[in-house]
């Protein structure tokens, strides 16, 4: 007699939840967000300097989410692939899933190239989504098992569950309490990277001990409201971390200060009290730091540009060394105080540091001793001396201030980066490195003038507790 087999079983072409263990999603969760992270670093780089326009603006928004878009979908393909018989879930519903975690991944790019406190709320939704994806899975199978009639032993006619213990139970809320208040305290101390990390290990807490409603669904079905709201969300974020990079714009200066200062309360409106224990913290108030007296001639300005033209005569650049105070001060002062200490030093040299959780502020004041017509420049150079090894970009604005109008007006030559200060460019034990600013001169203001140059340093926020190693030099009025 022939033997008899059993006959293989049945398998429905279309895919159900059971027939795969839902914790293989795992590997192309993470594959998605490492890769696709990677790919959005490399790529996703705004301009250096502000140059952009709407359009521009816009295009940009779109192509990094378009990258990324592509990044993750091959990245889930591949996966798949190598994977097929351990991992049998439909390639386009992991793809379309998954996304709802990685379409975050260029925007926080953004803000961390922008270094803005804002970082800090991205990762939290990354951990949360892939942890509600995860769950999601879990209860599905569970559910399949269940409909599929998977038996329950039950030893008892009667039975009733045990609890779970109180320390599984209370262990991953209070883990959850503990790291979201370190994050805080990081993001207070202008970590907001490593802010970020505690906040989304915390949201993967709260999200793995959320109930989910359950679905008694037979197939699995992609989320398409999800996937559109949370791309069509993370677009117009994009679009508003990029606004600062928009060329010549007041609404991109302003935009650039929410993203880059509005998590963090400003010194003007914390507490008085907090104010005043900062205060009485600090070992001094502010700093002035003088320079030793250099012989130089009278200021003489350059004509202005119609005598020029008509006289002939070559114009040469005009030559001002600096001589001015370095001011440290905190920023609810706005300047130093009255009994800030006064003392000599090189800027380059000396370790002045804030002994709070508030920023020091820096500045460089040159006075003239006589009014400056701007009609007669094009440009303002200024010539530094970088001796900075710490990590971290530094920012140089020039303001020109009159002190001799009964307004006291104040004109901003724009701000530029120090190139000797952006990422893999400052080196421990690095020599000094010397640059020249050019700062041009808008003909809109020509008609003004002006008897003191400012010069405003805006170190990173990770770094901007303590002065910048930075030596001006001279400016020059170029004609």
């Amino acid at each position: 007699m022939d033997a008899i087999h059993p006959l293989p079983e049945y398998r429905h072409p279309e895919y159900r939840q059971e027939d795969q263990s839902p914790g293989a999603l795992t590997i192309p969760l993470l594959g998605s967000i490492l890769v696709t992270g990677g790919a959005v670093y490399l790529c996703c780089t705004p301009p250096a300097q502000p140059s952009l326009t709407w359009p521009s603006v816009f295009f940009f928004a779109f192509l990094y989410l378009l990258i990324a878009a592509c990044v993750h979908s091959f990245t889930i393909w591949s996966v798949c692939r190598l994977l097929r018989d351990y991992l049998t879930f439909p390639v386009i519903y992991l793809i379309a899933a998954i996304w709802v975690s990685t379409a975050w991944l260029p925007l926080m790019t953004v803000l961390a190239r922008e270094r803005s406190p804002w970082t800090s709320l991205v990762p939290p939704l990354i951990s949360a989504s892939a942890v509600l994806f995860l769950k999601r899975s879990n209860l599905g199978s569970a559910l399949q098992l269940a409909i599929a009639g998977e038996p329950k032993l039950t030893p008892h006619l009667f039975h009733v569950e045990d609890p779970p213990p109180l320390l599984k139970t209370v262990l991953p809320a209070g883990a959850a309490a503990v790291a979201f208040e370190l994050a805080i305290l990081a993001l207070v101390a202008h970590y907001p990277f490593r802010s970020g990390l505690l906040f989304a290990f915390s949201a993967a807490l709260i999200a793995s001990i959320y109930p989910l409603r359950a679905e008694t669904s037979q197939n699995l079905r992609i989320p398409i409201r999800p996937l559109a709201a949370d791309s069509f969300v993370v677009f117009l974020l994009l679009v508003m971390a990029l606004i600062p990079y928009l060329q010549h714009s007041g609404f991109a200066h302003a935009i650039d200060n929410f993203i880059r200062h509005s998590l963090i309360p400003p010194a003007e409106v914390l507490p008085k009290s907090v104010l005043q224990r900062t205060s009485r913290a600090s070992e001094y108030s502010g700093v002035v730091l003088v320079l030793p007296a250099k012989p130089h001639e009278k200021l003489i300005p350059p004509p202005p540009a119609s005598q020029q033209h008509f006289s002939g005569a070559i114009a040469h650049p005009v030559i001002i060394p600096f001589d001015g105070v370095y001011w440290y001060f905190k920023p609810q002062d706005g300047h130093p105080r009255p009994d800030a200490r006064r003392t000599q030093g090189d800027p380059a040299k000396v370790n002045i540091r804030s002994t709070d959780f508030l920023p020091l502020e820096m500045e460089a004041h040159q006075k003239l001793g006589t009014s400056v017509s701007l009609d007669c420049c094009s440009a303002l150079r200024l010539a530094l001396r970088n001796a900075d090894d710490r990590p971290g970009e530094i920012a140089v604005e020039i303001l020109l201030k009159n002190a001799r109008t009964k307004d006291s007006t104040t004109l901003s030559l724009g701000t530029q980066t120090l190139a000797s200060s952006r990422e893999g460019k400052a080196t421990l034990n690095r020599a000094p490195v010397d640059e020249l600013l050019r700062f041009p001169i808008p003909r809109s203001i020509h008609q003004k003038q002006f008897d003191e140059i400012v010069v405003v340093l805006k170190p990173a926020a990770e770094r901007s507790r303590a002065g910048a190693h930075i030596a001006i030099q001279q400016f020059e009025l170029v004609p």
